[in-house]
């Protein structure tokens, strides 16, 4: 009897991986037909078809209205069922809260920001971003969809075990926060928290231009500056979840004192708030710029986008500013793709949306610094999805969570 129940046990195991491997297919390739499923999965038409009517039972998957012609003969294609339940994600930038819902297809059915003040304490940014997740948690309810789950992208390194806030170099005060423990408390919802270039680099390889790619590094630009790296389907995190932390590298033995307490990090020269403190002192000096005589910007309250926005418009403070910056990010990057050998770059934050300013010098020195085995394919895009895309990577946490729960 031992035997027979451990028989079973074994071949629904074995089920349950088929129904995984399936639904990860829909998910990555879909629309996709049940005969291009076949032939992908190795499995055949009766194992198949036990697996598709389970994900159909289970309102995982639907059968989509479209079409494709294989051999002149029409089939029916299926995709990820969007309708019924949704995700709340949310990003914190340091500066402000980025929170969307979207649904298990990642479509974004609403999103808000809220600005988060400068110097704010740990407990006044917990209660920012507790109120953007209520705020999202009602428009869900509005909608009419079940929420399953919350996922966060915070600025600074997350500790794997207890997925809490280790610290920030952007918001000093933000340090040592167990965040997870303290949402899931507060919203009795699945709760998921990781740094940003790890919900990013997620979301290209679900979502973006890493669909089907096996080896993705993700490069964020922004107020922090860091890498991801997807392998083999998993986002690899290190011994203690801290892999990646490029804007904590060392460029300069002598340079500036970074907030981590190191000194010359790349962040600390080359991230937003260095670039930003950087056109300031230059304005205090008496370098002239555009922005001084424009209504569009508050030189008092200037930010990252201020800067990027002022060069794109031909500011040359702001260009020149952007150009130092980019020859220690350029060298980072460089190193980073000599140690990882991805397949692809996806760059996202906010100095990818200055391709000819900062993300076209960076390939350059790609394309000129890196070994020639190492570039020799490697194929180098911009995040497809913007300003989301923290806060979506961090709400396909909490959809992969629930999808791997789902075929339980």
């Amino acid at each position: 009897m031992a035997k027979i129940h451990k028989k079973t046990k074994k071949v629904a195991h074995r089920f349950n991986e088929y129904v995984m491997r399936v639904l990860n297919l829909i998910r990555a390739e879909g629309p996709i037909t049940r005969r291009e499923l076949a032939n992908r999965t190795g499995l055949n038409r009766s194992t198949l078809s036990e697996v598709v009517v389970r994900l159909l039972d289970q309102s995982l998957i639907h059968e989509a209205g479209n079409y494709k012609s294989v051999d002149g003969r029409r089939f029916r294609t299926l995709e990820i069922k969007g309708t019924g339940y949704v995700v709340v994600g949310i990003e914190f930038t340091g500066e402000m809260t980025h929170t969307l819902v979207a649904n298990l297809a990642s479509e974004v059915l609403w999103r808000e920001d809220r600005p988060v003040p400068r110097g704010s304490s740990k407990e006044d940014i917990l209660v920012c971003i507790e109120v953007a997740i209520e705020a999202a948690l009602r428009e869900a309810r509005r909608i009419g969809n079940h929420v399953i789950g919350i996922g966060h992208a915070d600025v600074g390194p997350v500790d794997a075990a207890e997925e809490s806030v280790v610290m920030s170099s952007v918001a000093p005060n933000w340090r040592d926060v167990p965040l997870r423990k303290m949402l899931a408390e507060k919203f009795n919802l699945p709760v998921f928290v990781q740094n940003v270039s790890n919900t990013m680099v997620l979301a290209e390889a679900w979502w973006g231009v890493g669909r089907g790619v096996e080896d993705i590094l993700y490069v964020f630009l922004g107020n922090g500056i860091g890498v991801a790296y997807y392998h083999n389907g998993e986002v690899l995190g290190g011994a203690t979840n801290c892999l990646g932390e490029l804007g904590h590298t060392i460029v300069d033995k002598d340079g500036p004192m970074c907030e981590c307490g190191s000194r010359g990090c790349l962040e600390a020269i080359a991230g937003g708030k260095a670039i930003v403190r950087g056109v300031k002192d230059y304005i205090e000096s008496g370098v002239l710029t555009m922005m001084s005589d424009s209504s569009n910007y508050n030189l008092e309250k200037l930010s990252l986008d201020d800067v990027v926005r002022a060069a794109q418009e031909g500011d040359k403070l702001c260009t020149t500013v952007l150009g130092e910056a980019t020859e220690y990010l350029s060298i980072g990057v460089v190193n980073a793709v000599n140690l990882f050998n991805p397949d692809i770059v996806i760059f996202g934050g906010t100095l990818a949306k200055s391709h000819d300013l900062v993300i076209d010098s960076i390939k350059r020195s790609i394309k000129a610094r890196c070994l020639p085995n190492t570039v020799g394919e490697l194929k180098m895009e911009i995040s497809s999805f913007g300003e989301d895309g923290p806060a979506l990577g961090a709400a396909t946490l909490a959809i992969r969570d629930y999808l791997s729960r789902a075929v339980l």
